[in-house]
């Protein structure tokens, strides 16, 4: 049976590697990660909600998305100096 201090060094390992992926996968959708405690949640909502009022979506539809399968690149430009860009990297037009 594994002692007290195993189980938390296991526990707090599960943690750091569910943080990793939950970073991963916000990266790679272009999404923001925040960790928080519970009494914290409150400031990161009000974030959330302020960031949600200032965004833009841009959409694009191609003449060959229905037999497309080719994986594209995406690059978002903005002449302000003072915005922020977050885009996914990549986009499929036809899913496999």
């Amino acid at each position: 049976m594994p002692s007290d201090e195993e189980i938390e060094f296991l526990e707090r390992n599960a943690d750091i590697k569910a943080i990793d992926s939950l970073k991963q996968m916000s990266d790679i959708t272009a999404g923001r990660f925040y960790l928080s405690d519970t009494p914290k949640l409150r400031g990161i909502f009000k974030k959330v909600a302020g960031e949600l009022r200032q965004q833009y979506r841009l959409g694009y539809y191609s003449k060959e998305a229905a037999t497309d399968a080719a994986v594209y690149d995406i690059n978002v430009k903005v002449k302000r100096t003072d915005a922020v860009v977050r885009a996914r990297g990549k986009f499929r037009a036809k899913q496999l």
